[in-house]
Formats: structure tokens, sequence, C-alpha cells
């Protein structure tokens, strides 16, 4: 029987990034880590930054996260 589940095969391949603007992220991420254009669709767009890919992903009525304050 080989390895081939065990934990040290794991390896992080991709993440997909909800947005409302998948080219205006794509190109953001593509430019501050010196990516590769994959793909560019209209709703989703791949970059391949080093050692992962990156899939910005336009999300109809998106809304980005709200930081909240931790109370003391």
């Amino acid at each position: 029987m080989t390895e081939s589940a065990g934990a040290n095969n794991l390896r992080f391949v991709g993440v997909s990034l909800d947005c409302a603007d998948s080219a205006e992220l794509a190109d953001f991420y593509a430019q501050l880590v010196g990516g590769r254009l994959l793909w560019r669709h209209p709703t989703s767009v791949g970059v391949q930054v080093p050692e992962v890919l990156l899939i910005a992903q336009q999300v109809t009525d998106y809304r980005p996260p709200v930081a909240k304050r931790l109370s003391r």
C-alpha cells in the first residue's frame, strides 16, 4: 500500500477570493506579487503567483467584510 493519503502529501494549491470586481482584484494581486494571468472570464480571473493559484470570483451583491473592534 502506498502512502498517498498521509499528511505529508497535502499541499495548498489555490484560493478563491469573492469580490465585486474580479478583474480589478486579480490585477491588484498580479501586480503586487508578480503573478501571471491564466484566464479572464466575465465573472472570474485566475492568477498564478509563486506556489499558489488565486481565483478572483465576482459575486452578485458582494459586501466586503467589516472589521469589528474587540472590546477590552
